[in-house]
């Protein structure tokens, strides 16, 4: 028998390497794929959890404000109380006893955020002693009471409705909290 000289030696033909090189651009070009897709679905899964967190936040800041008050105050400064901001009168710490303490919650330093402002009125003189803006768009902040007049209300609701990232059309999701002064008597009002 005799052998040609080419059928002896091991190697691809130039063929089978394109097609290697074909199959290779394939794999790698699915794994970016998935790779890019998974690292987008990371980022809004990081973006709903953070939304989430601010909405806890306020959630807990409003309750915690409103239970600790002693009553809605019809204002303090230039801030109202009215469906776009709460004036709330809280007790100074033990040792100031006569100064008085106040947290406005409402759009104070931006229009489409929720801040809270603690001012402190010392001798007469006011000063904030807090600002917090919480780190959320929202598209409509609305506070609602259980009386017409703010100063006789006992439950005080925020409505908030969180901006659509995503979607321009589509309105926002809407959260509602609700909380009652624990140190006021409906017949003390």
């Amino acid at each position: 028998m005799r052998r040609t000289g080419s059928a002896g030696k091991a190697g691809m033909t130039l063929l089978e390497v394109l097609g290697c090189v074909a199959i290779l651009a394939i794999v790698i070009n699915l794994a970016a794929s998935v790779f890019i897709t998974s690292t987008r679905l990371s980022a809004l899964g990081t973006s709903a959890l953070d939304k989430m967190c601010a909405v806890e936040d306020i959630r807990s800041e409003f309750v915690g404000a409103v239970r600790t008050s002693s009553g809605v105050c019809s204002g303090v400064a230039k801030y109202r109380s009215g469906t776009d901001q709460l004036v709330l009168q809280i007790a100074p710490p033990g040792d100031q006893k006569g100064d008085k303490r106040y947290v406005v919650f409402g759009p104070i330093g931006s229009d489409s955020r929720l801040d809270k402002l603690v001012i402190l009125e010392r001798d007469g003189k006011q000063s904030a002693e807090r600002f917090v803006t919480y780190p959320l768009d929202l598209d409509s902040i609305q506070f609602k009471y259980d009386s017409d007049v703010p100063d006789r209300a006992h439950l005080v609701s925020l409505e908030i409705s969180v901006r659509n990232d995503g979607n321009k059309h589509k309105t926002g999701r809407l959260h509602r909290f609700s909380a009652a002064m624990r140190g006021v008597s409906a017949a003390g009002r």
